[in-house]
């Protein structure tokens, strides 16, 4: 349940900022998980509202991170802290971001 809150997050992210997955893929760039870091600190309980807040960092040249957390809404408490790093698997065999991604990496 958890995984599924922040991979929705995820996917919210780069659609607020006009981007998908969907079209990287058609595009030739298929952004990947390689690994998930979680530490869970509190529980959620039925019912319960939560925020997950994010940001994109660069890991390495060919990695990115998402470093993301959950928060319940009822009192504030840190539910989960997480770091979901992945990469770009590229048909034509290059390695590298999508201009999109790598302009996000940077800072622009």
């Amino acid at each position: 349940m958890y995984q599924h809150y922040l991979e929705h997050a995820r996917h919210q992210y780069l659609q607020s900022l006009g981007l998908s997955f969907a079209r990287f893929h058609q595009q030739g760039h298929d952004l990947v998980l390689t690994r998930a870091e979680i530490d869970y600190k509190a529980p959620l309980r039925s019912g319960d509202r939560c925020t997950v807040e994010l940001r994109l960092e660069r890991e390495s040249r060919l990695r990115f991170c998402f470093v993301q957390d959950i928060f319940r809404e009822s009192d504030g408490a840190h539910v989960l802290h997480g770091r979901l790093i992945g990469t770009s698997l590229n048909r034509d065999g290059q390695r590298g971001f999508p201009p999109e991604i790598e302009e996000l990496l940077e800072g622009r």
